[in-house]
C-alpha cells in the first residue's frame, strides 16, 4: 500500500509494522485511511492500546479501537469502552462551577473560604483555583500514604481535604495569582465546592447537569457505590512493555478521586461533550470567553491556561483548547482545534507516557496535509 505524504510524516515517530484494526465510522476517506494506518502501525509496536476518534466539521473522520481491555484478559477493546480520563475531568469541574455561577449560587471571584468552612488560606479565590494560580500546597500524597500505610478505615474519598490542609500547616507555595502551578489539590477543592453549594454529591451534580442532558450514556464518576455501572464496557489500566508483556496497573484500591480526576468516559461521549462545550450548550458565551482566556499573572505576564483547559498552541502552531489526563495505567487527550473545527480524542489503558502526544500530533499533521 502506498503511503501518502501525511502518513509518511506521521510514521516518523513510531516503528513501521503491520496490524489489523477496523475503523467504525468515517468521512473524508484519505484522512480516515491515513489515521487508520498510523493506529495499526502503532498498535503493532505495543504502544497504541485504546480508542481513537478524529472529527471535523461535525463529521467523524475516524473512530477505532485497538488492543485489549486489561492485562489479565484477551477481551478486545471496542469504541464503547470507557476509560479513566484523568485530568480531562478538570474541565467538567470548571464547567460545574460556572453553572453554579450562572445560577447565582456563587461568584468565581468569591474567596474559597466562603464556601469551604475552615479553609486555611482566606486570600485564595475560586478563580485562582480554576486557573491554577492559587498556590495551594499539594496534599494528595497524604491519601496514598493513608491507604498504603493501612490507616484507612473505609473508602478514602478526599472529603476531609480542608481538614488535611489545616492540619498540614503548610504555607502557600506562591502568593495567589502570582504564578501558574498545576494543582490536583486545587481541583479537588473545587469539586468539594460544587457539592457544598449544590447540595448534591459531585458525581450526582455532573450526572444531572451534564451527562444525562447531553446524552453521555457511557460516562460516570467512579465512587464506592459506582465502580462500574451495570452493562458498561470498562477498560482496566495496565503497563505494556516493549516485548509485549502486560502488567496490571489499575486504580489504587479504596481511593476515589473527584474534582481533579475520577471520571470514566468513552471517546464518543467526549465528542458530545466537546461539541456542547464549544457550541454554547454548557455555558454562556461570556463565560466561555473567560474559560478560554489565558490567565494574567500579578507581574503582567500571561499563562496559557484557562478554567481546566490548556491553551497552548498545537504542534503545528494552531489555536488549541485541550487537556490531557494521566492516572495510573490510563492516559488520555482531548484536543479541539477551533480554526480547523476539528477534535482529536485519544483514550488508552496503557500508561506509557509518550505515545498519546505523538499520536495526537500525527493526527493533526494528517488533517493538515490531507485538508
Amino acid at each position: 500500500m502506498a503511503l501518502s505524504k501525511a502518513v509518511r510524516l506521521a510514521l516518523l515517530v513510531v516503528p513501521l509494522c503491520a496490524f489489523v484494526a477496523t475503523p467504525v465510522t468515517a468521512a473524508n476517506g484519505r484522512a480516515k485511511s491515513d489515521i487508520g494506518l498510523y493506529v495499526r502501525q502503532c498498535a503493532k509496536a505495543y504502544e497504541c492500546n485504546g480508542t481513537y476518534l478524529v472529527a471535523q466539521s461535525g463529521q467523524v473522520i475516524y473512530q477505532g479501537a485497538v488492543g485489549r481491555v486489561s492485562a489479565d484478559s484477551r477481551e478486545r477493546l471496542t469504541i464503547n469502552s470507557a476509560f479513566d480520563i484523568g485530568s480531562i475531568s478538570k474541565q467538567f469541574t470548571a464547567a460545574a462551577i460556572i453553572r453554579l455561577a450562572e445560577e447565582h449560587r456563587l461568584d468565581i471571584d468569591d474567596p474559597v473560604s466562603k464556601h469551604l468552612a475552615g479553609f486555611p488560606y482566606p486570600q485564595v479565590t475560586i478563580r485562582q483555583l480554576l486557573n491554577q494560580t492559587s498556590g495551594v500546597p499539594d496534599v494528595m500524597p497524604h491519601y496514598t500514604a493513608v491507604i498504603l500505610g493501612g490507616h484507612a478505615s473505609g473508602a478514602v474519598e478526599l472529603d476531609d481535604i480542608v481538614d488535611v490542609l489545616k492540619a498540614s500547616q503548610l504555607p502557600l507555595t506562591t502568593p495567589p495569582g502570582s504564578a501558574f502551578a498545576y494543582s490536583n489539590t486545587g481541583y479537588t477543592l473545587l469539586g468539594k465546592i460544587v457539592a457544598n453549594v449544590s447540595g448534591k454529591r459531585y458525581a450526582d451534580f455532573l450526572r444531572d447537569e451534564f451527562f444525562v442532558p447531553l446524552g453521555m450514556q457511557h460516562t460516570w464518576v467512579r465512587t464506592p457505590a459506582m465502580e462500574s455501572p451495570a452493562g458498561m464496557d470498562r477498560a482496566y489500566g495496565m503497563r505494556v512493555t516493549r516485548n509485549g508483556s502486560f502488567k496490571p496497573f489499575d486504580q489504587v484500591p479504596g481511593l476515589y478521586l473527584y474534582g481533579a480526576g475520577g471520571i470514566y468516559a468513552t471517546a464518543g461521549d467526549l465528542l458530545l461533550w466537546s461539541d456542547a462545550l464549544h457550541h454554547g450548550k454548557v455555558m454562556s458565551p461570556a463565560h466561555w470567553r473567560e474559560a478560554t482566556a489565558p490567565v494574567t499573572l500579578a507581574d503582567g505576564s500571561m499563562s496559557p491556561y484557562g478554567f481546566g483547559l490548556s491553551l497552548k498552541p498545537s504542534y503545528l502552531g494552531e489555536r488549541a483548547v485541550a487537556h490531557g489526563g494521566h492516572w495510573r495505567g490510563f492516559k488520555s487527550d482531548l484536543t479541539a482545534l477551533p480554526d480547523r473545527d476539528a477534535t482529536i480524542i485519544i483514550l488508552t489503558n496503557n500508561g506509557e507516557d509518550e505515545e498519546v502526544e505523538r499520536a495526537r500530533d500525527a493526527f493533526e499533521g494528517i488533517l493538515h496535509n490531507d485538508g
